[in-house]
């Protein structure tokens, strides 16, 4: 029998600023890099800093890390959200 799909159910805007504003400051970043993006968990673990051209603003998912079996990641280049940018160096 094929498995039923779930409904999609996004947070609310008010949703998301709730969780942002829960979250210390450094952890912040990749959870609002993940609201704006919508990447599935899997891809938003596997992306590398290779994977971003901050200059071309886009970023490409080739990976995903998951438990069970791989499964194929998207594989058109997305655009990185105006509001991100590189974290400073800390060397």
């Amino acid at each position: 029998m094929p498995k039923e799909e779930e409904a999609i159910d996004p947070f609310a805007a008010e949703e998301q600023a709730a969780i942002l504003e829960a979250l210390p400051p450094d952890g912040r970043p990749v959870i609002q890099f993940a609201f704006w993006t919508g990447l599935r968990t899997s891809e938003l673990v596997a992306l590398e800093w290779d994977d971003i051209d901050w200059k071309g603003k886009r970023f490409k998912v080739t990976r995903a890390i998951t438990q069970a079996s791989p499964k194929p990641p998207r594989s058109s280049p997305a655009l990185v959200p105006s509001t991100c940018r590189p974290a400073p160096s800390r060397h």
